[in-house]
């Protein structure tokens, strides 16, 4: 079945927004018009099409640029948006005939005919911000600053806290609870979902991962693909690499590194920590300087490390290796092998004390 109606959009409008479309498709229903086009009104010269108006204030024309024989500085432009009656189109597209000066078919053209066959057109006027089109890098900045403009108000008026909008970036999808603060500098991408009550310092980059409530997490930290659960603390300067997850109560200090990893609640890894590939259980002391040698030049192997174990700062765990419930180990050990529960594991070098030589 034929459609009575065809909306034509221009291709490089990315801040229209639904409410525009509509309005266009129900004035043009009720003035039952042949051809209605949405324009905006414009300071200075431009690259978009001019609308021509007679004293009635009747659409006389669209006059392209390369087809301009005068400056215009204040103007009613076309946006290139348009809703036609599917009859019109079939009359009037194959009277289309390409420009003298360019040899390109103009789409407003159609409208010049309308005019000259006395069809029925009307126009909806709208801001120009909602209709800016992107022919280069400078347009394209401008309309991303427009789009986070949208985004970050919507979020203020949704009880989200940004501490400095202005540099700020937070992408379409993104997701946020009530109560929460966004301080300067962050940048949330993707699917990225941010629960109620919580905290993203300065400088973090969250990428399509799940925080769920009252996550605290400290200046300049790096998360990609994982998920923190509730009160968990992160950072400063840590970097979750994907399918990391971080139980409840948790915490993950300063310039520690989890990368495919599970952290469980009441879990801390404080400082200058690797953990991958590792499964760590509740309440786990990982003590500074901790590092999970997960990869053996060929493959990764898995580190499991129980709940209430402390390990020693210092401690390289040679994957793969298990550390058992409540076990203890040495700071400065090199762990190659299991270690059983409720036991104190030291693999170091023995400290020696001998005279020093007189000169």
């Amino acid at each position: 079945e034929k459609a009575e109606n065809v909306l034509v959009l221009n291709g490089d409008l990315p801040l229209i927004q639904t409410e525009i479309i509509i309005d266009l498709i129900n004035l043009h229903q009720e003035k039952k018009s042949d051809v209605t086009f949405i324009t905006a009104l414009i300071k200075g010269e431009t690259q978009y099409g001019v609308v021509i108006r007679n004293k009635a204030k009747k659409v006389k024309g669209i006059v392209e640029v390369a087809e301009r024989k005068e400056v215009y500085h204040q103007c009613e432009i076309n946006a290139g948006i348009y809703c036609f009656k599917t009859k019109f189109l079939e009359e009037f597209l194959p009277l289309l005939k390409p420009s003298v000066k360019k040899g390109e078919y103009y789409i407003t053209d159609l409208i010049n005919l309308g005019v000259s066959y006395h069809k029925n057109i009307s126009t909806k006027t709208v801001d120009l911000e909602q209709v800016q089109g992107v022919n280069n890098r400078g347009e394209l900045a401008l309309c991303a600053r427009i789009l986070q403009h949208r985004i970050l108000e919507k979020l203020m008026r949704d009880g989200v806290t940004i501490i400095a909008p202005e540099n700020t970036y937070i992408e379409p999808d993104v997701d946020i609870g009530s109560d929460t603060v966004i301080e300067s500098g962050v940048h949330l991408k993707g699917q990225t979902k941010i629960g109620k009550n919580c905290f993203i310092g300065t400088g973090t980059v969250i990428d399509n991962s799940m925080i769920a409530d009252e996550v605290i997490i400290k200046p300049y930290c790096v998360i990609t693909e994982s998920q923190i659960e509730t009160k968990a603390t992160i950072g400063p300067f840590a970097h979750l690499r994907p399918l990391s997850h971080i139980s409840s109560g948790a915490r993950i200090g300063n310039f520690v590194e989890v990368k495919k990893s599970y952290v469980g609640a009441g879990s801390k890894a404080s400082h200058l920590t690797y953990l991958g590939d590792t499964q760590v259980g509740a309440e786990v002391n990982i003590g500074a300087g901790t590092i999970t040698c997960n990869y053996d030049g060929k493959r990764k192997h898995k580190t499991t490390i129980e709940d209430r174990a402390f390990i020693g700062s210092n401690t390289a765990l040679v994957a793969p290796v298990k550390i058992g419930k409540n076990a203890l180990i040495g700071a400065g050990s090199v762990i190659t092998e299991d270690v059983p529960a409720d036991t104190l594991a030291i693999a170091r070098g023995k400290q020696v004390h001998k005279p020093r030589r007189k000169k």
